[in-house]
Protein backbone atom coordinates (compact mmCIF):
# COMPACT_ATOMS: atom_id res chain seq x y z
CA UNK A 1 0.00 0.00 0.00
CA UNK A 2 1.14 3.30 -0.71
CA UNK A 3 1.19 6.16 2.18
CA UNK A 4 0.75 10.07 0.76
CA UNK A 5 1.82 13.25 2.52
CA UNK A 6 1.20 15.35 0.17
CA UNK A 7 1.24 15.83 -3.78
CA UNK A 8 4.83 17.50 -3.99
CA UNK A 9 6.87 18.90 -1.53
CA UNK A 10 4.66 22.90 -2.23
CA UNK A 11 1.59 21.35 -1.72
CA UNK A 12 2.02 21.55 2.25
CA UNK A 13 4.43 21.31 5.17
CA UNK A 14 3.87 17.62 6.41
CA UNK A 15 6.49 15.39 4.94
CA UNK A 16 7.48 11.76 6.25
CA UNK A 17 10.62 12.73 8.51
CA UNK A 18 7.96 13.79 11.03
CA UNK A 19 6.04 11.17 13.31
CA UNK A 20 3.08 9.91 11.73
CA UNK A 21 0.00 10.10 13.47
CA UNK A 22 -0.74 6.99 15.70
CA UNK A 23 -3.56 5.03 16.86
CA UNK A 24 -6.58 7.26 15.42
CA UNK A 25 -9.91 5.20 15.26
CA UNK A 26 -10.90 3.63 12.25
CA UNK A 27 -14.63 4.90 10.79
CA UNK A 28 -15.22 2.88 7.46
CA UNK A 29 -18.07 3.14 5.28
CA UNK A 30 -18.95 0.13 2.60
CA UNK A 31 -19.53 0.76 -0.69
CA UNK A 32 -19.87 -2.88 -2.06
CA UNK A 33 -18.78 -1.82 -6.46
CA UNK A 34 -17.14 -5.16 -7.66
CA UNK A 35 -18.64 -4.87 -10.63
CA UNK A 36 -19.25 -1.12 -12.12
CA UNK A 37 -17.39 1.87 -10.53
CA UNK A 38 -18.99 4.14 -8.77
CA UNK A 39 -18.13 7.46 -6.73
CA UNK A 40 -18.74 7.67 -2.97
CA UNK A 41 -20.86 11.01 -3.01
CA UNK A 42 -21.53 13.34 0.32
CA UNK A 43 -24.92 11.62 0.71
CA UNK A 44 -23.75 8.15 0.86
CA UNK A 45 -21.62 9.75 4.06
CA UNK A 46 -24.47 10.83 5.42
CA UNK A 47 -26.16 7.56 5.23
CA UNK A 48 -23.54 5.75 6.56
CA UNK A 49 -23.49 7.69 9.19
CA UNK A 50 -26.98 7.34 10.14
CA UNK A 51 -26.26 3.33 9.94
CA UNK A 52 -23.10 3.13 12.03
CA UNK A 53 -23.58 6.56 14.11
CA UNK A 54 -21.77 9.64 13.62
CA UNK A 55 -18.16 9.75 12.26
CA UNK A 56 -15.87 10.44 15.30
CA UNK A 57 -13.55 13.62 15.30
CA UNK A 58 -10.02 12.69 14.34
CA UNK A 59 -10.54 9.44 12.75
CA UNK A 60 -8.85 7.70 10.27
CA UNK A 61 -11.74 7.17 7.60
CA UNK A 62 -11.72 4.24 5.15
CA UNK A 63 -13.95 3.63 2.36
CA UNK A 64 -14.42 0.30 1.39
CA UNK A 65 -16.06 -0.99 -1.83
CA UNK A 66 -15.01 -4.46 -2.17
CA UNK A 67 -12.35 -4.09 -5.03
CA UNK A 68 -9.30 -4.92 -3.07
CA UNK A 69 -11.21 -8.84 -4.32
CA UNK A 70 -9.70 -7.77 -7.79
CA UNK A 71 -6.12 -7.72 -6.62
CA UNK A 72 -6.03 -11.01 -5.77
CA UNK A 73 -7.15 -12.01 -8.95
CA UNK A 74 -5.05 -9.77 -10.58
CA UNK A 75 -1.93 -10.99 -8.82
CA UNK A 76 -3.29 -14.88 -10.14
CA UNK A 77 -3.32 -13.32 -13.54
CA UNK A 78 0.20 -11.46 -13.39
CA UNK A 79 1.77 -15.27 -12.08
CA UNK A 80 0.20 -16.76 -15.23
CA UNK A 81 1.83 -14.75 -17.28
CA UNK A 82 4.78 -14.91 -16.17
CA UNK A 83 4.48 -18.49 -16.19
CA UNK A 84 3.39 -18.57 -19.90
CA UNK A 85 6.63 -16.22 -20.60
CA UNK A 86 8.99 -18.13 -18.97
CA UNK A 87 7.64 -21.04 -21.26
CA UNK A 88 7.53 -19.41 -24.71
CA UNK A 89 10.01 -18.55 -26.81
CA UNK A 90 12.10 -15.63 -26.73
CA UNK A 91 10.58 -12.84 -28.57
CA UNK A 92 7.58 -14.32 -28.87
CA UNK A 93 5.94 -11.76 -26.60
CA UNK A 94 2.78 -9.38 -27.75
CA UNK A 95 4.41 -5.76 -29.01
CA UNK A 96 3.01 -2.51 -29.78
CA UNK A 97 -0.41 -1.74 -28.14
CA UNK A 98 -1.11 -5.37 -27.15
CA UNK A 99 2.29 -4.87 -25.19
CA UNK A 100 1.04 -2.25 -23.23
CA UNK A 101 -1.57 -3.80 -21.55
CA UNK A 102 0.14 -7.10 -20.40
CA UNK A 103 0.71 -5.28 -17.30
CA UNK A 104 -2.20 -4.43 -16.05
CA UNK A 105 -5.17 -6.45 -14.88
CA UNK A 106 -9.17 -6.21 -13.42
CA UNK A 107 -7.73 -4.48 -10.42
CA UNK A 108 -6.34 -1.46 -12.82
CA UNK A 109 -9.32 -2.39 -15.20
CA UNK A 110 -7.65 -0.12 -17.68
CA UNK A 111 -9.61 0.89 -21.07
CA UNK A 112 -8.85 1.30 -24.29
CA UNK A 113 -5.34 1.78 -24.59
CA UNK A 114 -6.07 4.86 -27.07
CA UNK A 115 -7.79 6.26 -24.11
CA UNK A 116 -4.36 8.71 -22.24
CA UNK A 117 -5.40 9.78 -18.89
CA UNK A 118 -4.51 13.41 -19.34
CA UNK A 119 -3.21 13.62 -15.29
CA UNK A 120 -1.09 10.01 -15.36
CA UNK A 121 -0.40 9.85 -18.88
CA UNK A 122 -1.24 6.37 -18.78
CA UNK A 123 -4.54 4.24 -20.30
CA UNK A 124 -7.75 5.33 -18.52
CA UNK A 125 -8.55 3.15 -15.35
CA UNK A 126 -12.04 2.61 -13.63
CA UNK A 127 -11.97 2.07 -10.20
CA UNK A 128 -14.48 3.43 -7.32
CA UNK A 129 -13.56 6.22 -5.41
CA UNK A 130 -14.41 9.51 -3.25
CA UNK A 131 -15.79 12.69 -4.45
CA UNK A 132 -14.16 16.11 -3.99
CA UNK A 133 -17.12 17.28 -1.92
CA UNK A 134 -17.51 13.84 0.26
CA UNK A 135 -13.46 14.04 1.09
CA UNK A 136 -13.32 17.70 2.06
CA UNK A 137 -16.25 17.09 4.39
CA UNK A 138 -15.00 14.34 6.27
CA UNK A 139 -11.48 16.68 6.35
CA UNK A 140 -13.41 19.58 7.40
CA UNK A 141 -16.09 18.71 9.57
CA UNK A 142 -15.39 15.53 10.72
CA UNK A 143 -11.84 16.57 10.93
CA UNK A 144 -10.31 13.06 9.54
CA UNK A 145 -6.84 12.81 9.99
CA UNK A 146 -5.95 10.84 6.71
CA UNK A 147 -8.64 8.60 4.02
CA UNK A 148 -7.62 5.06 3.14
CA UNK A 149 -9.40 3.15 0.36
CA UNK A 150 -9.14 -0.14 -1.06
CA UNK A 151 -8.38 0.80 -4.29
CA UNK A 152 -5.26 2.41 -6.13
CA UNK A 153 -6.53 6.02 -5.31
CA UNK A 154 -9.40 8.06 -3.43
CA UNK A 155 -9.72 9.61 -6.74
CA UNK A 156 -11.72 7.96 -8.82
CA UNK A 157 -9.57 5.97 -11.46
CA UNK A 158 -11.21 7.78 -14.49
CA UNK A 159 -11.53 10.99 -13.11
CA UNK A 160 -9.09 14.10 -13.72
CA UNK A 161 -7.48 16.72 -11.95
CA UNK A 162 -6.69 14.95 -8.32
CA UNK A 163 -9.78 16.76 -6.81
CA UNK A 164 -9.63 14.33 -3.66
CA UNK A 165 -5.93 14.45 -3.63
CA UNK A 166 -5.92 18.18 -3.68
CA UNK A 167 -8.68 18.23 -0.82
CA UNK A 168 -7.36 15.92 1.53
CA UNK A 169 -3.36 16.82 1.42
CA UNK A 170 -4.16 20.82 1.22
CA UNK A 171 -6.14 20.19 4.50
CA UNK A 172 -2.43 18.69 5.83
CA UNK A 173 -3.75 15.18 6.03
CA UNK A 174 -3.03 12.34 4.38
CA UNK A 175 -4.04 9.48 2.03
CA UNK A 176 -3.50 5.45 2.15
CA UNK A 177 -3.97 3.40 -1.00
CA UNK A 178 -4.28 -0.09 -1.69
CA UNK A 179 -5.70 -1.15 1.17
CA UNK A 180 -7.27 -4.38 2.33
CA UNK A 181 -9.93 -3.62 4.33
CA UNK A 182 -11.98 -6.90 4.68
CA UNK A 183 -12.86 -8.07 8.11
CA UNK A 184 -12.74 -4.37 9.69
CA UNK A 185 -15.90 -3.29 11.77
CA UNK A 186 -17.57 -0.10 10.83
CA UNK A 187 -16.45 1.82 13.75
CA UNK A 188 -13.98 1.38 16.75
CA UNK A 189 -10.88 -0.17 15.31
CA UNK A 190 -7.79 1.49 16.27
CA UNK A 191 -4.90 1.76 13.51
CA UNK A 192 -0.71 2.19 13.49
CA UNK A 193 0.16 3.62 10.22
CA UNK A 194 3.68 2.98 9.52
CA UNK A 195 5.09 4.48 5.97
CA UNK A 196 8.90 3.83 5.03
CA UNK A 197 10.33 6.63 6.62
CA UNK A 198 12.08 8.60 3.82
CA UNK A 199 12.96 12.00 4.87
CA UNK A 200 11.27 14.87 2.91
CA UNK A 201 9.20 12.10 0.59
CA UNK A 202 5.87 13.27 -0.42
CA UNK A 203 4.72 9.27 -0.30
CA UNK A 204 6.38 6.04 0.68
CA UNK A 205 5.07 2.08 0.79
CA UNK A 206 3.26 1.65 4.35
CA UNK A 207 2.67 -1.16 6.54
CA UNK A 208 -0.85 -0.27 8.14
CA UNK A 209 -1.91 -2.21 11.64
CA UNK A 210 -5.27 -2.69 13.09
CA UNK A 211 -6.60 -3.83 16.73
CA UNK A 212 -9.90 -4.74 16.12
CA UNK A 213 -12.59 -4.86 18.90
CA UNK A 214 -13.86 -8.47 19.90
CA UNK A 215 -17.21 -9.12 21.67
CA UNK A 216 -16.56 -10.04 25.26
CA UNK A 217 -19.41 -12.71 27.16
CA UNK A 218 -21.32 -9.89 27.87
CA UNK A 219 -22.10 -8.61 24.11
CA UNK A 220 -19.71 -5.50 24.87
CA UNK A 221 -16.77 -4.51 22.82
CA UNK A 222 -13.46 -4.68 23.96
CA UNK A 223 -9.60 -4.46 22.01
CA UNK A 224 -8.21 -7.71 22.14
CA UNK A 225 -4.82 -8.42 22.49
CA UNK A 226 -5.17 -10.99 19.89
CA UNK A 227 -5.80 -8.36 17.40
CA UNK A 228 -2.50 -6.88 18.20
CA UNK A 229 0.30 -6.68 15.34
CA UNK A 230 -2.50 -8.20 13.01
CA UNK A 231 -1.85 -6.55 9.36
CA UNK A 232 -5.23 -5.57 7.67
CA UNK A 233 -3.32 -3.90 5.03
CA UNK A 234 -1.56 -7.12 3.04
CA UNK A 235 -1.61 -5.75 -0.47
Amino acid sequence: MAFCACGSARDCGWVLDEDAPRWPTVCMFRRQVLRSPETTAFPGVLSDEQRHGPILLGSLVCVRTGWAKRYLAGRAAIAERRRLSSAAAPGSAGAGDDAVLQAWTEYHNAGEVGDIHPDYKLPRMHFPGLSAAAAAFLVKERSAVGIGVDTLSPDPGASEGFRVHHAVLGADRYIIENLNLEGLPARGARVTVAPLNVAGAPEAPARVFALVPAPTPTGAAQASSRGRGRSVCGL
